[in-house]
């Protein structure tokens, strides 16, 4: 009976220093699992703001977008009253038709305004064209 009873006593010693040691490990587990947890959180949060963050920029390029559409109409509009102008102002004879005598006039009036260049060759090509 001392020997079973040694054994029992041993087996008991055995299963409180593995009962500590799960103790010890399940304690070291929730530090972990709290440690990601947060870990988790904080990159929630620096998604999150990435999202809107990346939203705004998007929302600034399409506004960036349509105002410079809304630019190039209006720069499209002033090119085409300084070129009618221009037609206007040159057209001598009146049948709003650039003639060849007429095309330096017109190149030149495109010129002064200082906002636009002008492709000579293109231009004349264009012209003779009617």
């Amino acid at each position: 009976m001392d020997q079973n009873s040694s054994d029992l006593d041993q087996e008991l010693c055995n299963r409180k220093m593995k009962n500590e040691k799960l103790k010890r490990t399940i304690r070291r587990l929730e530090k972990e699992t709290t440690g990601l947890e947060q870990t988790e959180k904080a990159l929630h949060m620096v998604t999150g703001h990435a999202h809107q963050n990346i939203q705004a920029l998007q929302n600034m390029v399409d506004e960036q977008k349509s105002l410079l559409r809304k630019l190039q109409e209006d720069r499209r509009g002033e090119l085409m009253f300084i070129l009618m102008s221009e037609i206007v102002k040159q057209d001598k004879d009146g049948n709003f038709k650039i003639d060849d005598s007429e095309v330096n006039g017109v190149i030149e009036g495109i010129r002064a305004s200082g906002l636009f260049g002008v492709n000579e060759k293109l231009f004349r090509a264009a012209a003779r064209k009617k």
